[in-house]
């Protein structure tokens, strides 16, 4: 998926927070941190090369944001103030990683390390050359996940309206 599809899932988790009174209304940090939290896993394209696969890193990987996760939410059984926020977190990075399955390129390593099999939803495009924005492009609109991800969007903000 795009970040723009990520970015509206935590726009709307935010907004889904707040209204159902998890996260106090006057809460600055809410709508960031829940768009951080569903970006969270792609941060890899800051060490990745857009030539290769960023969704075979680490960041993309179950078992990390398990472990990160684990270590937030005990904190958070220290710091009670801090324990919403941290299923913010968790329910921002698990949408990324089940997102991410369903894509065009490879789907995510869900069993990693135990299995280097990338599990995805769609068939993926082999040998896509992501420099050539051109014939991305072209791939992604006769691919269906832009249908997906079209519907997803749509689904995402009139949930976002009638909330």
């Amino acid at each position: 998926m795009t970040t723009l599809t990520h970015t509206l899932f935590g726009v709307v988790l935010a907004k889904i927070s707040v209204d159902i009174g998890m996260i106090p209304a006057t809460s600055q940090v809410i709508y960031p941190l829940s768009i951080i939290a569903a970006n969270l896993p792609d941060f890899d394209v800051l060490y990745v090369p857009m030539s290769k696969n960023h969704r075979a890193s680490i960041m993309h990987t179950p078992l990390l944001w398990v472990g990160i996760i684990g270590c937030c939410y005990i904190a958070g059984l220290v710091i009670r103030p801090i324990l919403p926020y941290v299923h913010i977190l968790a329910i921002g990075v698990i949408s990324h990683l089940l997102l991410d399955t369903i894509c065009m390129r490879s789907g995510i390593r869900w069993l990693y390390p135990f299995s280097t099999k990338f599990f995805d939803v769609l068939k993926p495009v082999k040998n896509m050359h992501l420099e050539d924005k051109r014939a991305f492009i072209k791939a992604y609109i006769t691919h269906p996940v832009m249908l997906i991800e079209s519907v997803v969007v749509g689904l995402l903000i009139f949930v976002y309206v009638k909330m």
